[in-house]
């Protein structure tokens, strides 16, 4: 993060960490139960990066000690997913922990990946840019488990369109494995964000304005949202009981996680 801090303004970080920074949001509830995150690094790129200051995003990374460890592709002739990793792990296995830059998918359908910038290989997902909508701002100095040092503007999604990106995927080709883990991030952001629930369907109503493709998608996963923790027994709410009862005991009740839910959702419509 501070290695891309001349691209801070392109770069979004997403993906299993976010929980951790949102508990460093003043307005925001630290609920009683831990963070179901990951360690690794998801950043997401615009489709095309231009270059900053001279410098790639690549050459940043590799002055700051990362590198590049290439995935094997399906075939022998393909390209497989790219990760930045700390230098000590080297190049040829992976690492524990790692950097990968995802894209958002436009338009149709796209096979392979895409080059946000030269160096840089990103799959495309869709639904993905939903993202970039107003996104918040967190000071990586505040989060503790960063060991950030100097001072460092880090911007994360707005946690409204972050559950409902994730909804989305879940219909989108996400990996059945990576599903249960989404449906906790719901439940944790719903009692993040009481304290803001008045606010969060302004932000998504403006994101419907931005274009008719986004109103498509976010009323479809909000739908979808309710869909999955209607009730106590729906998949979502099941799937969010038994992740959570596998970290700490007594994890939430199914109860409990389909009324906050559904509570959320029904703020996400204002």
């Amino acid at each position: 993060l501070v290695a891309l801090s001349p691209y801070a303004d392109k770069v979004i970080l997403v993906g299993g960490i976010v929980p951790v920074l949102y508990r460093r949001m003043p307005a925001f509830r630290v609920p009683p139960h831990p963070p179901i995150a990951t360690t690794e690094a998801d950043l997401a790129l615009p489709p095309s990066v231009p270059i900053v200051g001279g410098k790639r995003v690549v050459d940043l990374l590799f002055d700051a000690g990362f590198v590049l460890y290439e995935a094997p592709g399906f075939t022998p002739n393909s390209t497989g997913k790219q990760f930045f990793q700390d230098a000590s792990y080297g190049a040829e296995r992976p690492a524990p922990t790692y950097i990968e830059f995802l894209t958002p998918m436009r338009g149709k359908p796209k096979e392979g990946f895409v080059e946000p910038q030269s160096g840089v290989r990103a799959p495309p997902l869709r639904y993905l840019d939903l993202l970039s909508h107003e996104p918040l701002t967190v000071d990586a100095t505040t989060v503790e488990e960063l060991c950030v040092k100097s001072r460092c503007a880090v911007h994360i999604p707005h946690p409204s369109l972050y559950v409902i990106q994730k909804v989305l995927a879940r219909s989108a080709g996400r990996s059945p494995a990576k599903q249960p883990k989404d449906m906790a991030y719901a439940y944790d952001i719903a009692v993040l964000t009481q304290p803001i629930r008045s606010e969060l369907g302004q932000v998504v109503a403006r994101a419907r304005e931005v274009r008719p493709e986004w109103k498509k998608w976010i009323d479809r996963g909000i739908a979808d949202l309710r869909r999955l923790f209607a009730s106590d027994v729906s998949d979502g709410t099941i799937e969010a009981a038994r992740l959570y009862r596998d970290v700490i005991r007594p994890g939430p009740s199914e109860q409990a996680i389909s009324k906050l839910v559904r509570e959320f959702a029904d703020a996400l419509t204002g």
